[in-house]
């Protein structure tokens, strides 16, 4: 009940519009920019509640905030983190921790629950970029940057988008991580 009234607060305050863009967008207390990382885990929640209730009531905004999260993705399947609502533009420049992984874990919960087969690419795309070309550089061989988010996301996309890579990443994530933990 009170996730329930949470939403409805949240939805009758979110604009109809997210600036120019035809989707819908969680804007900063000034107005002046969106981040990617606030629509996407206003969309996890929302999703989380649909999966957990059975009720489709908030689908329509769940896929005005994930177009939202699709329009600010890049070719490589990694994301724009910023939003201008001012100039209508998106910030190419600013990285924001945690931002691209939350807004795959979006996409994937997006594609699985409300079964938008539009969002299974931007998916698989965002998937393959974080588990994958994120990490190609020479450094990338021998770290992890703060990966949880995106074998979450892994593990939500199974069996609909699986990956070999994917699991792999994973599991030398845990590893990593392992290797880190005091015995």
């Amino acid at each position: 009940e009170a996730a329930e009234k949470a939403i409805a607060w949240l939805v009758s305050d979110l604009p109809q519009r997210c600036g120019a863009l035809e989707s819908r967008c969680v804007p900063e207390a000034d107005g002046e920019i969106a981040e990617i990382g606030a629509a996407a885990l206003t969309a996890v929640g929302m999703l989380e509640y649909q999966r957990q209730t059975g009720s489709a009531v908030y689908s329509e905004t769940i896929s005005e905030l994930v177009d939202f999260i699709v329009t600010l993705q890049m070719d490589s399947g990694d994301f724009y983190h910023i939003y201008e609502l001012t100039t209508a533009s998106i910030d190419r420049e600013t990285r924001l921790m945690y931002y691209s992984e939350e807004a795959s874990l979006a996409l994937v919960m997006a594609a699985k629950i409300l079964g938008e087969d539009r969002y299974r690419e931007p998916a698989r795309r965002a998937l393959d970029y974080l588990t994958g070309d994120k990490y190609d550089y020479f450094l990338g061989w021998f770290i992890y940057g703060i990966d949880h988010w995106t074998c979450i996301a892994a593990e939500e996309a199974w069996p609909e988008l699986p990956s070999e890579q994917y699991i792999d990443f994973c599991l030398g994530y845990a590893e990593f991580i392992s290797r880190l933990q005091y015995t």
